[in-house]
């Protein structure tokens, strides 16, 4: 009975964990036929030294050397977030590893999405992750991110509360 809570509880706190890259619209079908893939320095323009704030959660900066640090608080649990991002031809993928108050990985998850453009318009469509978001096109991904960390010094606060 108790594996099976555990099991749930995990499930539960990962679901929005997984849900990082989604933007402004969600489920548009497939790309248009005239969607070209960006080369993989406009995909790096759009992630490299800059800050995203998805919804519900989490919070998290791509470093340009390739790392990711982050946070988040879904419904009361808070946990930092770690991990690293690539970036291949139109492709960007992250692996993430969430930590928190107990000194355990609550989850570690990774996923990609490959970039298109058509006019001014940028698409994404997820490639690995999430069961229910693969082959999912999205827009505005190039709008969420602010420049800059705007985490860094939150992720050290929680890493000094939970005694890491």
């Amino acid at each position: 009975m108790l594996r099976s809570i555990l099991k749930i509880a995990v499930v539960t706190l990962s679901i929005p964990l997984l849900m990082p890259l989604q933007a402004e619209s969600r489920n548009k079908g497939k790309l248009p036929k005239e969607a070209t893939p960006l080369k993989a320095a406009m995909v790096k323009a759009i992630f490299a030294g800059k800050t995203f704030t998805f919804t519900p959660v989490p919070t998290v900066y791509y470093n340009p050397d390739g790392t990711l640090i982050g946070f988040e608080n879904y419904n009361g649990t808070e946990s930092y977030i770690d991990g690293k991002w690539t970036i291949d031809g139109n492709e960007m993928c992250e692996e993430r590893h969430i930590h928190g108050s107990d000194k355990t990985k609550l989850n570690q998850n990774s996923q990609c999405k490959r970039f298109y453009r058509v006019g001014n318009v940028i698409y994404g469509q997820y490639t690995e992750g999430w069961p229910d978001l693969l082959g999912d096109v999205s827009t505005g991904d190039e709008k969420i991110g602010k420049p800059g960390d705007a985490v860094t010094a939150k992720v050290e606060a929680l890493r000094k509360k939970f005694g890491y």
